[in-house]
């Protein structure tokens, strides 16, 4: 019986996956982005700031590893509360930026009827950002999953889960969980694009 580690980066790699997660027999293992006490740990400790600035920094950027190391490097040797949070300013517009034109392109294909079935309106896909946002809004942390297989039928009708994921994975706007199919958002700055957009409505 052999043991090994299949290590799953969100839905692009599970969907070429030629059978499921089940029938391959595997245990699905989550690892989860930091707590909001990890992630100030980890911000005094690497870049030697106060645990109100490294608050600071995570209402900004939420807590996941990847951006809070991205941060750290970019604000070695700063010295000053200002400086730090200048600089976090600078790369988080910097990130929802992306995350807007991610979004973007995702609403622009779903509206010339591309991926969604020609029947399903705007205002579905909105609803459906509406409902991902205020849950999102409510999770712990960057990571956990909040809607459901049923939450993305009842948006978008006809089209198949699968093809549906197909078309989340492509456009990297959302995050899908290869062995529960939940539906989150793909980053903190992702979130802040949503509501922007919501906003505007």
């Amino acid at each position: 019986m052999a043991q090994f580690i299949l290590c799953i980066h969100d839905p692009r790699s599970a969907l070429e996956l030629s059978i499921n997660i089940e029938k391959l027999r595997v245990k699905g293992i989550c690892v989860p982005d930091f707590t909001v006490t990890e992630a100030q740990q980890y911000l005094v400790r690497r870049i030697h700031c106060s645990s109100d600035t490294a608050q600071k920094i995570i209402e900004r950027t939420g807590t996941r590893a990847l951006n809070l190391a991205e941060i750290a490097g970019q604000c070695g040797g700063l010295r000053t509360e200002a400086q730090i949070l200048k600089t976090v300013d600078t790369y988080c517009e910097h990130k929802v930026r992306i995350a807007e034109g991610v979004l973007s392109d995702l609403l622009a294909t779903a509206r010339k009827g591309y991926i969604l079935p020609k029947h399903t309106t705007t205002s579905a896909v909105y609803d459906f950002l509406q409902k991902l946002s205020k849950t999102s809004a409510d999770a712990k942390t960057d990571s956990d999953s909040v809607l459901t297989v049923n939450d993305a039928k009842s948006a978008f009708g006809s089209l198949t889960f699968e093809k549906f994921l197909r078309v989340l994975a492509k456009h990297e706007a959302f995050t899908v969980d290869p062995f529960t199919l939940e539906i989150g958002m793909e980053s903190h700055f992702m979130h802040q694009a949503v509501d922007r957009l919501l906003a505007t409505l």
